[in-house]
């Protein structure tokens, strides 16, 4: 095993059943948790908690793809759009994620479209944030 270094941002890779998703700037991951209060008389007026749950999200912002010719869309930004439109069991979809390294994550996650568009000074926006359903499987 080599010494693990650090790695470029830019090295990251994310699909969505398969296909990958171009024109990708940043990608930021976010976990959260849900606490369960574990306070009795006992803990002499000091919260106590457990930890219930955990979840996480991936924050993902690039620039909207599109050919200038024909109109014809980047395949995993619209894949991702039409899952964002999705509800019930059909909300989420499978992804993965490649590190630089070569580390693949596959998860399911729902998408919720955030801000496209912009100002006349600059490239049009496409972000949506993936909320992950389940664990993470790296391999």
């Amino acid at each position: 095993m080599g010494t693990a270094v650090v790695v470029l941002a830019k090295g990251w890779l994310l699909k969505i059943g398969g296909v990958s998703v171009g024109g990708i700037d940043t990608l930021t991951f976010s976990e959260s948790s849900k606490q369960a209060d574990a306070t009795t008389r006992e803990s002499l007026g000091m919260e106590e908690h457990l930890v219930a749950t955990r979840g996480a999200s991936i924050s993902v912002k690039g620039k909207w793809l599109e050919d200038p010719d024909d109109g014809t869309r980047d395949a995993g930004q619209e894949a991702v759009e039409l899952l964002a439109t999705k509800i019930d069991r059909n909300s989420l979809a499978e992804f993965t994620l490649t590190s630089p390294g070569g580390a693949i994550g596959t998860f399911d996650a729902s998408a919720e479209m955030g801000d496209r568009g912009g100002s006349n000074d600059e490239a049009s926006q496409w972000n949506v944030k993936l909320t992950r359903s389940g664990a993470i499987v790296w391999s």
